[in-house]
């Protein structure tokens, strides 16, 4: 049987889609999205092996360092690189966890508006 824990996060960005399908043609001006993030992180016992909110505030900070390090605006005012995705953001957010807490199962949700996104497990 394995344990987990989970946390919510959400970040206001900017981000266009290179080269979409003609018929979605408007991602590629950019736009706004409220991306919302769901991370599932293995623990070991009931005692609250990591605490929520410790482990939600970690996860936030990756996203405002993200959000920093890949600014094409002013701090504050972020913008993606032009080929970022939602799997993107997962993988980078995965990186920074397993740096803390390694050898953890994770599980990252990224939808765009909470309508539409992508589920990675790792």
């Amino acid at each position: 049987m394995n344990s987990f824990i989970w946390i919510t996060a959400q970040k206001a960005m900017v981000h266009c889609y290179p080269n979409p399908p003609a018929v979605v043609g408007f991602l590629q001006n950019t736009h706004r999205h409220l991306f919302k993030i769901k991370v599932w992180i293995e623990v070991f016992h009931n005692n609250r092996d990591l605490e929520f909110f410790i482990f939600q505030a970690f996860v936030e900070d990756c996203l405002s360092t993200y959000a920093s390090l890949h600014s094409k605006t002013p701090i504050g005012v972020h913008e993606w690189p032009i080929s970022f995705s939602c799997e993107d953001l997962s993988d980078y957010i995965y990186r920074e966890i397993i740096i803390k807490y390694p050898g953890r199962q994770i599980k990252i949700e990224i939808s765009e508006d909470g309508e539409n996104g992508s589920y990675k497990e790792y």
